[in-house]
């Protein structure tokens, strides 16, 4: 087959679409040659294939919408998380005693931030605020240098939610760019 040699771009921008898309696959990534070659034009055939569309890798106004709207989708499925904002207000405290969906959540993000740090510790994931919860809030509070309370306030959720945006948006980076020069 012909194979185009892409001048402006164009074909690059078509690769990076369907690595994205076809990242979850199993499939080997598509490589970033710049050339409309066989492995491009094949991957541009299975998303004509998906939409519905005659399955001949040809690039045409439609197989270019439907890689488009694959794209989109695949980009919605793959986005860095949004900022974590959920804390009831400024004054609001959260401590010993406490318990809820917001002590859960609260929780986790503990220990998702103890799975990456191991100084911070985990807290049990019990939905109630207890001694265990406390150390692990006085143990991040003193890696982020916030005054050690065990008590969660906003400077405290704040800073949690910012770790937690963080180290996902590093992760989420590290899995775009994975494999690519």
């Amino acid at each position: 087959m012909t194979q185009t040699i892409d001048s402006f771009g164009l074909i690059r921008e078509l690769q990076t679409y369907l690595r994205q898309i076809f990242r979850e696959d199993g499939s080997p990534p598509l490589q970033m040659t710049g050339v409309y070659d066989d492995p491009t034009r094949q991957a541009v055939a299975r998303v004509q294939q998906q939409a519905g569309l005659p399955a001949d890798g040809e690039l045409n106004f439609a197989a270019w919408e439907a890689v488009s709207r694959a794209y989109r989708k695949a980009n919605a499925r793959f986005a860095a998380p949004a900022l974590l904002d959920l804390f009831p207000s400024a004054d609001f405290l959260l401590g010993r005693g406490a318990s809820g969906n917001l002590v859960l959540g609260m929780q986790l993000l503990l220990r998702f931030l103890s799975e990456k740090d191991r100084n911070v510790p985990a807290a049990e994931q019990t939905g109630s605020f207890g001694p265990d919860t406390e150390q692990a809030v006085q143990a991040l509070q003193r890696k982020a240098g916030l005054p050690v309370t065990g008590v969660i306030n906003a400077e405290t959720w704040n800073r949690m939610a910012l770790l937690y945006n963080f180290i996902s948006k590093v992760r989420f980076d590290a899995q775009i760019h994975e494999g690519e020069v």
